[in-house]
């Protein structure tokens, strides 16, 4: 053989490699971003779906506890942790209560969790606004307000929204 043709061949040998190796190694990157974006992709906020499980009691003349248990639904299709779930809780559009839950708790994924709450109401603004509610047999119950959910430790805020008319069952 020529020692042209041997180096030509050689030549063209590394430069075949050297190309793919470059092929390949910015091919690396776009998988990845690829694989980022499907995975990050914006998680759907988790709606309010209700409460269950209501007990009252008195903290005093003017105060009272209701606590309960809220319940949540996971729209999303992996497990989340919510935390720092504040709610204004509005009966026929007038402030009825605030719910604040500081806890840390695990979300399934696609599915209903109960949280437990306590809302702090005054007693003389209860006592009036049950007084104007006499005549109805129903009431709009709304909440609104945020929380915060997360995975992997990173948390952002998602707002919360619920909104039903409730039937009284008084007697």
């Amino acid at each position: 053989m020529e020692p042209n043709l041997q180096v030509k061949r050689k030549f063209k040998r590394s430069l075949h490699l050297f190309m793919r190796r470059k092929f390949r190694n910015s091919l690396y990157p776009i998988f990845l971003w690829g694989i980022l974006f499907t995975s990050c992709n914006q998680p759907q906020p988790v709606r309010f779906a209700g409460y269950r499980n209501i007990h009252f009691s008195n903290q005093g003349f003017s105060t009272g506890v209701i606590q309960m248990d809220a319940a949540f639904y996971n729209p999303n299709s992996y497990p989340m942790k919510i935390k720092d779930a504040h709610l204004n809780v509005f009966i026929n559009h007038l402030p009825f209560g605030e719910i604040t839950q500081d806890s840390l708790r695990l979300m399934p994924a696609k599915d209903t969790f109960f949280m437990p709450v306590s809302v702090k109401i005054n007693l003389i603004d209860f006592i009036q606004k049950a007084a104007s509610l006499s005549g109805s047999d129903s009431i709009l119950l709304e909440a609104n307000g945020s929380c915060k959910i997360g995975k992997a430790g990173v948390f952002i805020k998602m707002p919360l929204h619920y909104k039903s008319k409730e039937v009284l069952n008084i007697f």
